[in-house]
């Protein structure tokens, strides 16, 4: 359902927004999509492992705290973009920063109540929840752009989406759990710190270095190739967050919970088998999207989306190898999580960067066109998810 939302209202939102606006809001989502895993320090996948329902109070007041400190510091960090001009950065409204700071706070308060979810096995509520999220979204933005509202139709959008999400979860998580919530113990909390600081430690960093290789690209195409560029990037990211941020995530969703009580149980050789079982069925997934990026984008795209739209049809099957690895390993990612070897996901997350910044000054040096970047930019991460998946097989050999 929320996939086809959120597909039944590309052709429609192409034709309210302008490619530049489409830009405008990718820059947007570009800071937002960096931050927000940072919210609570990892400690939401500390939930998963957590030993009885009282240390998961504790782990989620902990979450709780940090995420309404890091949405408060996002202002000053996208203020200080803003006015430095910093990647393209100024065309946004002057007050977006408190809008991010809205947004975020509403979404990381879900991304809690999302991992305590997946602790009690309820994988139906977070997908009414992106249902719910897809549906504010997807309503606020055509609305929106039938009142021509532009770039602040497609930011209250963001927030609307955000908080659909929360009070899509907060009531039934609530009424799902056994006990009565426990006194505030600030030892507790701090004990609970203490214990699972592996997520602050190696976790956060590495998930910082990752965010910034995904998020660079844009404002690197802004910059090199102008705001219209980056708006068929960005309507391609959105089009590719169909499989890849629906089913996914979804998948991904599963397997957390499943090698998580493997984890708790000790029980690694099953572990070992649900990971290789899940890399299987995501290849034959991904197969259907890749084959229709590769040759039915190019074609379709100036006729679904409108002709203003015909070069990301390219961008779509120049990214098909990059989104096809990482569908198939972005969803298995989180096992590095569950078995705290957080601290081996950095050499993905350093070479990712390392080829998104190389890309980024080669293109900018030899002056090369958008279709060779995205050409070059799509090879050098597949790869790099390549690695990614033997780091991951690795781990669980190892443990």
């Amino acid at each position: 359902m929320a996939q086809a939302i959120t597909a039944a209202s590309m052709p429609i939102v192409s034709r309210l927004y302008s490619p530049e606006m489409i830009g405008v809001i990718s820059l947007y989502l570009s800071f937002f999509n960096f931050w927000l895993p940072l919210l609570a320090w990892r400690y939401e996948n500390a939930l998963l492992i957590a030993e009885d329902e009282e240390e998961s109070h504790h782990i989620f007041r902990l979450g709780l705290l940090l995420t309404i400190f890091n949405a408060a510091l996002a202002i000053p960090a996208m203020g200080i973009l803003h006015f430095t001009c910093t990647l393209g950065f100024d065309v946004l409204p002057v007050w977006t920063p408190l809008i991010v700071f809205i947004s975020l706070l509403g979404y990381g308060f879900f991304m809690l109540y999302r991992a305590w979810l997946l602790r009690l096995w309820e994988a139906r509520v977070i997908s009414l929840s992106a249902v719910a999220r897809s549906g504010a979204n997807v309503a606020v933005r055509i609305l929106t752009g039938i009142a021509s509202l532009g770039i602040y139709g497609l930011l209250f959008a963001e927030v609307c989406g955000s908080w659909a999400a929360l009070s899509a979860v907060r009531n039934r998580t609530k009424k799902l759990l056994q006990s009565r919530s426990p006194k505030w113990s600030w030892y507790k909390v701090k004990k609970a710190a203490k214990r699972y600081r592996k997520y602050a430690q190696y976790e956060m960093p590495s998930v910082a270095v990752d965010q910034l290789a995904i998020a660079l690209p844009v404002p690197a195409i802004a910059t090199l190739y102008g705001a219209q560029a980056a708006g068929w990037f960005g309507l391609a990211m959105l089009l590719y967050a169909i499989p890849n941020g629906q089913i996914g995530k979804a998948v991904g969703d599963v397997f957390q919970m499943e090698l998580g009580y493997c984890v708790r149980d000790g029980d690694y050789i099953k572990g070992e088998k649900l990971f290789y079982k899940f890399s299987l069925g995501l290849l034959f997934v991904g197969v259907l999207p890749l084959i229709l990026a590769l040759y039915a984008a190019p074609p379709l795209v100036p006729y679904i989306f409108g002709e203003e739209w015909r070069e990301m049809g390219e961008i779509v099957a120049h990214m098909a190898p990059w989104m096809f690895t990482a569908l198939i390993v972005g969803s298995l990612s989180r096992a590095l999580s569950v078995l705290q070897k957080q601290q081996w996901k950095l050499l993905y997350d350093l070479s990712a960067l390392l080829v998104v910044v190389l890309i980024f000054f080669l293109s900018k040096y030899y002056q090369l066109g958008l279709m060779d970047f995205m050409r070059y930019l799509s090879f050098g991460m597949a790869l790099t998810y390549l690695l990614y998946f033997f780091i991951i097989a690795f781990a669980i050999r190892v443990r």
